[in-house]
């Protein structure tokens, strides 16, 4: 998991970095990868990768510099729209909220 974790933390901002990017670095088949987080963490890599990018999301809300779509992208989505909805449904309010 740290391995794992250490991996994202270094690419997380960039979009394009998916699960297959993900078991490439941490030198796993995607098979291994599902396999491995989901008996650890109970998660997909998918999910994995998108909650981390949500809890690195949840600590720029604090800087009121940052809108909403550039905290977005600075995460990793490239959509601003699909990140609001992301992140409703995970925490259970929107972003906007969230830094009220």
């Amino acid at each position: 998991m740290q391995k794992l974790h250490e991996v994202v933390e270094q690419h997380y901002k960039n979009a394009e970095f998916g699960v297959e990017e993900l078991a490439q670095k941490s030198q796993l088949s995607r098979i291994q990868l599902y396999r491995k987080l989901k008996a650890i963490s109970d998660q997909t890599p998918s999910q994995f990768l998108r909650n981390f990018r949500l809890q690195k999301a949840k600590d720029l809300l604090h800087n009121p510099n940052l809108n909403i779509s550039e905290v977005a992208y600075e995460v990793g989505f490239n959509d601003p729209a699909y990140f609001t909805r992301v992140f409703s449904k995970a925490f259970g309010q929107s972003p906007n909220a969230y830094r009220s």
